[in-house]
């Protein structure tokens, strides 16, 4: 299944950061569990271990239709970052999350 909606979680692991606590983007899992019930190609791109060289560019993906990018107070700068980035390699560009600018 070609996937059609890309969502991508934009947490960059901050250079120093040993902390054990990391999130997976649950939110979005549950989003692209609806979409491929519902015969929608999903995958999702969570960042949080991921170099921001190797995000988007490097990854070899197919170009989705959508591509939707969660946004919270913590990560608004690097969600503005791949919005920017991303903003002509589909048709729409969402964003959402506690605060989606």
């Amino acid at each position: 299944m070609k996937s059609e909606v890309t969502l991508v979680y934009p947490y960059f692991l901050p250079d120093g950061d040993n902390s054990i606590f990391r999130f997976p983007p649950l939110g979005l899992e549950y989003i692209a569990a609806h979409l491929k019930a519902n015969d929608v190609g999903a995958e999702i791109i969570d960042c949080t271990f991921l170099s921001q060289e190797k995000h988007w560019n490097g990854s070899g993906r197919r170009v989705p239709k959508i591509i939707g990018i969660y946004s919270m107070f913590s990560m608004t700068e690097k969600a503005i970052d791949m919005a920017r980035l991303v903003k002509d390699d589909c048709e729409l560009l969402v964003a959402g999350g506690p605060n989606p600018r």
